[in-house]
């Protein structure tokens, strides 16, 4: 059996294409019981087969940005785009982007003798990518670069700050953001992540690792609950049994967290 009727569409890395799935907006607060890194789910949100995924994505950008306070990040993966967040007005942001993403300067480079006059900040291109055969060089030169260290590895790190959209023009008005790479010995590829936060490079890695644990809800529910199928049939079950099973996945690794380890069978040590 596979999902169909009126459903929405979802982009899947592994298919590489857009797949039948129930779509969700989720939203959690990152905390800890003892020294476990656990989320606290605070929104779920449906999004109607008849909308589009861009669509959903503003409509659960604007919650987003009414309901934040203070001295509260919001952190967010690349499913969402900066050009988004930017025109919902999403504040205090830290965001992680596509490996080709660009960016540009809020200022235009310095008038040239001859020619048109620039209209358009310089180019900023994190990392190198290929383009029909073609290598695209990154930017060569970083605003700021450096290293921490992180659970005993070196962590290097580039960033460039007061960037605007690569379709923006130079304007005092825009809103900026800095761009950090972060190069970590433990994975293949850098992480690029975006930040209007005014904060060292260190904290804007270690604040977008607290994204991880909203992803524990579905992971819960999925092993622990047995739902990674669901057979059901009505249009409301549908949305529901997947809301029931993140509110229960969560509730279930709070549960987990707060009682000392228990095997669950001869075989569990």
């Amino acid at each position: 059996p596979c999902l169909s009727g009126d459903v929405s569409k979802h982009y899947n890395s592994t298919a590489q294409k857009a797949l039948p799935a129930m779509v969700f907006g989720v939203t959690s607060l990152s905390g800890a019981i003892g020294n476990k890194r656990l989320p606290l789910l605070s929104v779920i949100e449906r999004c109607a087969a008849t909308m589009s995924e861009r669509d959903f994505r503003l409509q659960f950008l604007e919650k987003v940005a009414k309901s934040s306070v203070a001295l509260e990040v919001n952190v967010m993966d690349a499913g969402f785009t900066l050009s988004e967040l930017l025109e919902k007005q999403v504040k205090q942001v830290v965001l992680r982007l596509a490996k080709n993403c660009t960016a540009r300067r809020n200022h235009c480079p310095l008038t040239r003798k001859r020619g048109r006059p620039a209209e358009y900040g310089e180019l900023i291109r994190p990392l190198a990518r290929t383009h029909r055969g073609k290598l695209i060089a990154a930017t060569a030169v970083a605003d700021e670069t450096g290293e921490f260290s992180q659970q005993g590895r070196t962590i290097h790190y580039r960033a460039w700050h007061q960037l605007v959209l690569s379709e923006q023009k130079p304007s005092p008005t825009h809103q900026t953001f800095s761009i950090y790479v972060f190069s970590d010995p433990l994975y293949p590829h850098p992480l690029v992540l975006a930040t209007d936060l005014a904060i060292t490079a260190h904290n804007v890695y270690l604040v977008y690792l607290d994204r991880w644990p909203v992803e524990h809800p579905p992971l819960a529910a999925k092993q622990m609950i047995g739902l990674h199928r669901q057979f059901v049939f009505a249009d409301e079950a549908r949305y529901r049994l997947p809301e029931l099973a993140l509110l229960t996945g969560n509730i279930l690794a709070h549960v987990a967290a707060q009682l000392p380890p228990l095997p669950t069978g001869f075989w569990d040590h």
